[in-house]
């Protein structure tokens, strides 16, 4: 899910959304969150993007994992790993993401790669 997406996405599956006290509007810095000193796949290459919310992730659904975070937004990316169910916060179809297509492409490899193992 990819903004709204990502906050459907929570809502759906058992997590909660809420109104943020600061909207987040604009160029924002996301610091990717390794898992065992790991970046995930996911954000590889990616930290500056273009945020556009109101409302932010409080409580993760459960499964999930936090991914990245930003200034404003403790849930700037999140992946359940076993579902193959993941979210960012920001919007990498934005020409002000840098590098956006690189999440695109991201998000591809890791479906060529959950394929595989079917």
């Amino acid at each position: 899910g990819i903004s709204y997406g990502m906050q459907a996405l929570t809502h759906a599956l058992g997590g909660q959304v809420d109104p943020s006290a600061q909207r987040e509007y604009g160029p924002a810095e996301i610091e990717p969150l390794s898992r065992g000193g790991i970046t995930p796949p996911l954000l590889a290459h990616i930290s500056k993007v273009w945020m556009s919310h109101g409302d932010r992730i409080t409580k993760m659904p459960p499964g999930f994992v936090a991914l990245a975070k930003s200034g404003n937004s403790p849930f700037a990316a999140m992946g359940d790993f076993n579902r193959k169910y993941f979210g960012v916060q920001f919007h990498p179809e934005s020409i002000l993401t840098k590098p956006g297509k690189q999440l695109l492409k991201n998000f591809l490899k890791m479906c060529e790669t959950a394929a595989g193992e079917n």
